[in-house]
């Protein structure tokens, strides 16, 4: 019942952050980028292994990095590195919220990459919190686009090509 009234509650949330954005949005030239946020949803060890991947990469450039992941409870899995929440921090009144969660939002990123193919309400909510200056994503469906200011239209479903097509374009801004 609970979770049945917070999903009912949380787009209109939603809906009013991304009226009001908490930062203003631009691009930064990635030689200048000094910090950067992630957020996924957690399915499969082989997309977890992509980001730590990426991870890495991103430290060895001197970039600081930030990683949120919702973690659907029926996934157990005990290597989970990342700061991640899960459904049970959704509040009765629809507002997400965590020691995690407020974190990642507390956080101004230069860019904030999405790693999803389709944003669920929690990560909606999250995206439009979030004081990120880019947010960059997969292409979305139109009801979704204003959450983010660069899309990427990958050429595979492969999560591997998809951070190396966002990198590529991420590198040429400038």
């Amino acid at each position: 019942m609970k979770l049945m009234i917070a999903r009912k509650i949380l787009p209109y949330l939603t809906r009013k952050q991304v009226k009001k954005p908490p930062v203003s949005r631009h691009s930064t030239p990635f030689e200048q980028v000094q910090h950067v946020g992630i957020l996924f949803s957690f399915r499969d060890k082989k997309k977890y292994q992509e980001i730590s991947r990426l991870v890495e990469e991103l430290k060895a450039q001197g970039k600081k990095v930030q990683v949120l992941g919702y973690k659907p409870k029926e996934i157990d899995n005990p290597e989970f590195r990342f700061d991640f929440f899960e459904e049970d921090d959704l509040s009765f009144f629809g507002k997400l919220e965590s020691d995690s969660i407020n974190t990642f939002l507390s956080e101004q990123f230069d860019y904030l990459f999405f790693l999803d193919k389709e944003a669920s309400l929690y990560m909606e909510n999250i995206l439009a919190r979030s004081k990120a200056h880019c947010r960059v994503a997969i292409n979305q469906p139109e009801d979704k686009r204003t959450l983010f200011e660069l899309m990427i239209d990958p050429k595979s479903d492969s999560i591997r090509e998809l951070i190396d097509e966002i990198m590529r374009y991420v590198k040429r801004i400038g």
